[in-house]
């Protein structure tokens, strides 16, 4: 998979490399900007292009290394808090109280 990755990576890039010279023809008028934009990313483009293939390996390896993928090290804002049964009860009530409420003063 890793192997397949860098492959597509490394087919895909002179495919975005030629398809940036062509957005650069079809979206100015002014020859003079599309001479220039090509001309500086001819110059630039393949090492630009080569660094945004290692950051996009070097991610992916470091969540490949990751023991629980890219969650790891992250706390789970949706966990929880422990709160013992009779203050659950009491604010479950709160709540159904202050819905019921609502709802009541919306239907009127």
């Amino acid at each position: 998979m890793i192997i397949a990755t860098i492959i597509l990576e490394l087919i895909l890039s002179p495919l975005a490399y030629l398809k940036v010279i062509y957005n650069f023809y079809n979206t100015s008028t002014d020859l003079l900007l599309i001479t220039f934009m090509s001309s500086l990313w001819i110059a630039i483009g393949p090492v630009i292009l080569a660094l945004l293939i290692l950051m996009d390996l070097f991610y992916m390896f470091r969540i490949l290394l990751m023991h629980r993928g890219c969650r790891d090290g992250l706390v789970d804002e949706l966990e929880e808090e422990r709160v013992e049964e009779k203050k659950r009860v009491q604010i479950f009530n709160e709540t159904r109280e202050s819905i019921i409420l609502l709802y009541e003063k919306i239907k009127r």
